[in-house]
């Protein structure tokens, strides 16, 4: 729903149930999800009702500015327990929990001659519930905040008709984790000299006992384009995570020969991927 304050000026208003009835399962204790399993629900259904309102602002032409607030409430969701266990049971005995997200988002959509600017910042909060246990899932990411700067030349004439160059920051604050409390030694089976044996073994914290350090990068995107508008061909050149960041995607634990528990970062994208190609318009 859209309410008109004034020819640039709207309030926005919405708001729903939601019932899904084909679930996505992932291991819970994971950092990432190589896969997902995708399982139909056939009672129990989980639900959600949703509650979003805005504020939208035109400034010009393709210049706005937009706030909106949203609140979602989950419940019956499906929340699988150790991994694999969803290829052994059905989907209908796995665990049910309740759960919510809130959050504000902001977007403002700026332009000053060949320049566009965007700003956008979010804030969120989500929440899962099982039993009594009320902690943070894993994607609960509290502040993202997007910057985006685009230039146009709009020459008509020599090198710079048909140049177009952007950069995007992105910035996130991190994500939930279970640190480490401790270590243990337990018998398992060694398979390689056919005898059992002990091995050291992490002794896992709560749920969202800890977070991953903030993420962020920088990408540039460059494009020249020749021809007219109905025919042209452009050359492109990516620069994905410009300045080399090396965000942590998750921590390694492993414990040495003095007990002691150490963990080592692993990255994504720990260095900078450049791309090129061509498009062609006929």
């Amino acid at each position: 729903m859209k309410y008109r304050l004034d020819e640039n000026t709207n309030l926005l208003l919405s708001g729903g149930i939601y019932h899904q009835y084909i679930a996505t399962l992932n291991s819970q204790e994971s950092y990432f999800s190589l896969y997902d399993f995708w399982t139909p629900i056939k009672s129990d259904i989980p639900w959600a009702w949703h509650f979003v309102g805005g504020y939208e602002k035109w400034l010009g032409d393709g210049e706005n500015l937009r706030i909106e607030a949203y609140y979602k409430k989950y419940e019956r969701v499906l929340i699988p327990g150790e991994f694999f266990e969803f290829f052994s049971i059905p989907a209908e005995s796995l665990k049910r929990g309740s759960g919510y997200a809130l959050g504000v988002e902001f977007l403002l959509k700026h332009k000053i001659k060949n320049f566009n600017v965007w700003f956008s910042y979010g804030f969120g909060i989500t929440k899962r519930r099982i039993d009594t246990l009320v902690y943070s899932p894993r994607y609960d990411r509290r502040h993202n905040l997007n910057l985006f700067l685009g230039y146009s030349s709009g020459a008509k004439h020599g090198l710079l008709k048909g140049l177009t160059v952007s950069m995007r920051f992105s910035f996130g604050s991190g994500l939930p984790f279970s640190a480490p409390m401790g270590w243990y030694y337990r018998w398992d089976f060694d398979i390689y000299n056919g005898c059992l044996a002990d091995y050291p073994f992490v002794i896992q914290g709560s749920k969202d006992s800890g977070r991953l350090p903030p993420v962020h990068r920088l990408d540039l995107h460059i494009e020249k384009m020749i021809g007219s508008k109905k025919k042209n061909m452009g050359f492109y050149i990516d620069v994905i995570n410009l300045y080399a960041r090396k965000n942590v995607l998750f921590y390694d634990y492993y414990i040495d020969e003095n007990g002691q528990i150490h963990r080592e970062s692993i990255s994504i994208l720990p260095i900078p991927i450049i791309t090129a190609g061509v498009r062609l318009k006929l």
